[in-house]
């Protein structure tokens, strides 16, 4: 695949170099922090960012953003290996398991539904054909849940401090190195249970929900929560589930027509209810006798492209923006925007028709209000491959257990119920 990954332009204008365009309804700390640059995004849902370091036991294995964000040094083999391994696993981090921005609405939108406004019933027609085109009502609502594995690949493509790139590589090339690649399984069981499994080299990476809690871990850190309301996995709102794709968008709204990569589509919208922004983000309290940073959730949503000649998702785009107040009074800000393009879409064991190959861009980015040109950018690829689908998921009872080391993620909504 030559790197066309950005072929989509419609689909991923909100991450070009205009940056995403704030309208009359966006808040004003979005307003202020458009004007001054471009794309900006946090790293993690589960762990604060810069918080790494915070942990006695992750401080050995994990890493600096700044020094990361830094560039290469390349003054040994030995240096090169150890920007490798930092790479591998900023790269895990932000793309290797990304819940999708509102929970399932679980109920299928029926054939028939009372009046609707103009834009109910276009998101209405467009699910019943993406439903439909995807394998008919019937065995959406009769899915009893798939296990996917395949092959991925996922490599930081560039690095930019202010308005100077320290690191580019666009052709698949980590530091010192080809692009990470390793295998992933997703085992999901309706209507919220689910978990993905996904190593590369020496580090592996998982997430997991047993319909009340999600968690994470990984081979270099203890196993820590997801703030806010149980969510679907992003790669199922991708594509790889489509009861998923239809029980989300069912609370959408239509947001206009757009061409992608020549294929006219329909977009619908989901955003994040206030509540739920509350509740994924995090009070200052004080943890082991030390307080902890505040972090606002200020928008979360997510737009899904259906082509309006198949009828079948093609593309996904959504767009985090957080605020973090540290200890030190630093209001910081960082965005994430993740854009994804799916094909070759093949029927699966259980009728169901899934995209089998898959490429995402993924711009993460901060700024610091006391240091507007310090602005440190960094754009992540990944291409993904389905080689098998089946449908027994007996053995997703034994990977819900909760870890032992689960550290339990508070938000300010818990904070302020008191």
């Amino acid at each position: 695949m030559s790197d066309g990954l950005l072929d989509f332009a419609a689909l991923s204008h909100r991450t070009s170099e205009a940056g995403w365009q704030a309208d009359s309804s966006t808040p004003r700390e979005l307003k202020v922090f458009t004007s001054c640059t471009t794309v900006l995004g946090p790293l993690l849902e589960g762990y604060p960012p810069d918080s790494y370091a915070k942990h006695e036991d992750a401080a050995k294995s994990s890493f600096s953003l700044k020094k990361l964000f830094g560039g290469k040094s390349g003054k040994s083999k030995e240096d090169d290996a150890k920007a490798r391994d930092a790479e591998v696993r900023l790269v895990l981090q932000a793309a290797a398991t990304p819940l999708a921005a509102v929970p399932k609405q679980i109920s299928l939108p029926r054939p028939t539904t009372p009046e609707l406004t103009q834009y109910q019933r276009t998101t209405r027609d467009v699910l019943k054909s993406y439903i439909a085109a995807s394998g008919g009502y019937n065995t959406h609502t009769s899915h009893q849940g798939s296990v996917i594995c395949g092959q991925i690949s996922q490599w930081a493509s560039e690095i930019v401090m202010g308005n100077k790139t320290v690191y580019a590589s666009p052709t698949a090339r980590l530091a010192g190195g080809d692009a990470a690649t390793g295998s992933f399984r997703v085992l999901q069981v309706p209507p919220n249970t689910w978990h993905m499994g996904i190593s590369v080299g020496e580090y592996r990476m998982e997430a997991a929900c047993d319909g009340e809690l999600v968690w994470r871990r990984s081979s270099w850190m203890p196993a820590t929560t997801a703030k806010g309301p149980v969510r679907p996995l992003r790669h199922l709102l991708a594509g790889l589930d489509p009861p998923t794709v239809a029980d989300v968008f069912a609370a959408g709204e239509y947001a206009g027509d757009e061409s992608v990569e020549g294929d006219e589509c329909m977009c619908l919208k989901v955003m994040a209810n206030p509540l739920a922004l509350m509740s994924m983000s995090t009070g200052g309290n004080t943890m082991g006798g030390r307080q902890q940073d505040t972090c606002d959730v200020l928008a979360y949503q997510v737009e899904g492209l259906f082509s309006k000649a198949s009828g079948l998702l093609v593309g996904l785009r959504d767009h985090h923006l957080t605020k973090t107040k540290t200890t030190s009074n630093t209001t910081i800000y960082w965005e994430r925007v993740m854009v994804t393009r799916v094909e070759d879409f093949q029927p699966s064991e259980g009728g169901l028709l899934i995209p089998r190959r898959g490429r995402s861009v993924l711009s993460l980015a901060k700024r610091c209000d006391d240091d507007p040109s310090g602005t440190m950018r960094a754009w992540v690829r990944e291409q993904w491959t389905v080689e098998s689908v089946g449908r027994d998921t007996s053995s997703i009872k034994g990977l819900l257990v909760r870890p032992s080391d689960l550290i339990i993620a508070s938000s300010s909504a818990s904070l302020h119920r008191g």
